[in-house]
């Protein structure tokens, strides 16, 4: 009985985590967080509403971006050697963000890939939203890729991987 309410409390902590931010900029922000708990511990496992799944056929939302894992990216930037972009909207941006991150909401990215790359220079770009699968961040990415960035990649779990993962986040603009 001690296990179990352990786990429940787990889950209610986890849930509280990982749903930050899940309704910016997301293609996919209509998401239901299913907690499983099995032999590998606590999973969380999501399920796209029928709503969220209709907004664009599936071979609309296909991207071939890579995902850089949170480690490289921590890498990255301990290096200085990333220009981290968030895709999110306005406000969810200015109500936490990645520290050093700038702000490019995904409807600003393609007329903005110029500005984007040349401020980048030689850095690696790493955008992230708040998308289940990173979706927003990889569209982006591959704009900033095919726009001629030397490479553009999606943060893997993005914010919510992030916050869950107890790092400092920035507030404001």
């Amino acid at each position: 009985m001690k296990n179990l309410n352990n786990v429940r409390k787990t889950t209610r902590a986890a849930l509280v985590l990982v749903s930050v931010g899940l309704t910016g900029a997301c293609a996919q922000s209509v998401v239901t967080w299913v907690p499983l708990v099995g032999a590998a511990g606590l999973v969380l496992k999501t399920t796209q509403t029928r709503k969220a799944a209709a907004a664009k056929p599936a071979a609309a939302v296909e991207t071939t971006a890579e995902r850089t894992p949170l480690a490289d990216f921590e890498a990255l930037q301990a290096r200085g050697t990333v220009l981290v972009v968030d895709v999110r909207n306005e406000d969810s941006f200015r109500a936490g963000h990645i520290p050093g991150a700038i702000n490019v909401p995904i409807d600003e990215v393609e007329r903005r890939t110029t500005e984007i790359i040349s401020r980048a220079g030689a850095l690696a770009i790493v955008t992230y939203c708040s998308c289940v699968n990173e979706h927003t961040s990889a569209i982006a990415a591959e704009m900033f890729n095919k726009a001629g960035a030397c490479r553009a990649t999606a943060l893997a779990g993005g914010y919510p991987a992030w916050v869950a993962g107890g790092r400092k986040v920035e507030h404001g603009d």
